[in-house]
């Protein structure tokens, strides 16, 4: 998966600025990360990467890294 492609859909998602975000940024000081956006991510993510999340796993991540690790290397 491409970072930037990754991060763009994050940023619709959250509807931030394109460029806003970035891989190391933590999501605890993201406004706009709440629990909706967790819901809004495991749709995005199923929708475009054909992946099915633990929701747990995503609200643990603490990095948009790591939910991009996440989709990346989850088996289920």
């Amino acid at each position: 998966m491409d970072i930037k492609n990754f991060l763009s859909r994050v940023e619709e998602l959250l509807e931030r600025d394109p460029g806003s975000l970035h891989a190391a940024d933590r999501l605890d000081e993201i406004e706009e990360w709440d629990s909706l956006a967790v819901v809004g991510f495991l749709g995005m993510v199923d929708k475009h990467y054909h992946v099915t999340l633990d929701p747990e796993k995503v609200v643990n991540c603490q990095t948009v890294q790591n939910l991009s690790e996440l989709v990346n290397t989850d088996p289920t």
